[in-house]
């Protein structure tokens, strides 16, 4: 199933998301998961909400998927869109479910606009940023330039209306 969004459409506001829009049409690609694109990137960026971990548990999937990407020599982070966590609350949370993140591997929100100081080997077009919400996660994403993979169970989660699609969509990373 592909979907086609013409993006930045006309709002009665001017635009409910100035700027966060991607300035060309994305065609939302399903995938089986990460591994199937991981070649294309050097950095792959986790949301810490339903994508590794979910319910206080980690996923199955994630606990598979983090050592073979360390394996392939992928650079790993984890990233919070929540305000009001800090990078060593979070590490410490995801290294209690067994991903083992240091704190300098957790990004906030402030950390995208400076992702060369993170990672100053890789280029935006090969930075995947694995998200579990559209419009939050997606948006930023997408306003910083990375490509997205939006892990979702939902089948029509859908911010068309907003003129936001992942490049990516899978149920399972």
């Amino acid at each position: 199933m592909r979907f086609k969004t013409l993006v930045n459409p006309p709002a009665v506001d001017g635009g409910i998301l100035p700027g966060l829009c991607k300035a060309h049409p994305v065609d939302t690609k399903r995938i089986s998961g990460v591994l199937e694109i991981a070649r294309d990137f050097d950095v792959i960026l986790f949301s810490t909400e339903d994508t590794l971990t979910k319910n206080g548990k980690t996923h199955p999937a994630g606990a598979v998927l983090v050592p073979s990407l360390r394996r392939m020599e992928r650079k790993l982070a984890m990233f919070s869109a929540d305000p009001y966590l800090s990078r060593e609350e979070v590490a410490k949370h995801v290294n209690y479910l067994g991903l083992s993140f240091a704190p300098e591997r957790i990004l906030l929100t402030e950390d995208f606009d400076n992702l060369k100081a993170k990672f100053p080997l890789a280029h935006k077009s090969r930075i995947l940023m694995v998200c579990s919400d559209i419009i939050t996660e997606v948006a930023l994403g997408q306003a910083q330039g990375l490509t997205t993979l939006l892990i979702t169970n939902e089948i029509d989660q859908n911010g068309s209306d907003f003129g936001i699609e992942p490049d990516y969509i899978a149920t399972s990373v």
